[in-house]
C-alpha cells in the first residue's frame, strides 16, 4: 500500500470515528441534552484533536504528500465541531435554537 493511500485511509478512519460519535451523541439523548450525550460529544472532540495533531505530524513528515490527509477534514474536524457547537449551548442551558 502506498504512503498516499495510507494517509487517505487513516484520515477517513479517524474522521469517521469523530463524525459518528458526535452524531450518535444525539441518539442517546434521554431528555434535553443530558450526560448520556456529553460522553460521545467529548470523545468526538478528542478524535478531532487527534486528527488535527496527526495532520500536523503528517505534514512535517511527508511534506506536500501530507496534504492528502485533508480528505478527512469534513469528517474529522468540521462536522464534529459543528455538532459540538450546536450541542454545547443546549447542554449548558443557554439559548438553544
Amino acid at each position: 500500500m502506498s504512503a498516499t493511500r495510507k494517509l487517505i485511509v487513516m484520515s477517513i478512519a479517524i474522521g469517521l470515528a469523530a463524525s459518528l460519535l458526535s452524531t450518535l451523541g444525539f441518539v442517546f439523548v434521554p431528555g434535553p441534552f443530558g450526560m448520556r450525550t456529553a460522553v460521545p460529544m467529548l470523545i468526538s472532540v478528542g478524535f478531532s484533536v487527534t486528527w488535527l495533531v496527526r495532520f500536523v505530524f503528517v505534514l512535517l513528515r511527508h511534506g506536500k504528500k501530507g496534504l492528502w490527509f485533508l480528505v478527512g477534514l469534513p469528517l474529522g474536524i468540521l462536522w464534529p465541531l459543528l455538532v459540538f457547537a450546536l450541542w454545547w449551548p443546549c447542554a449548558a442551558h443557554w439559548s438553544c435554537f
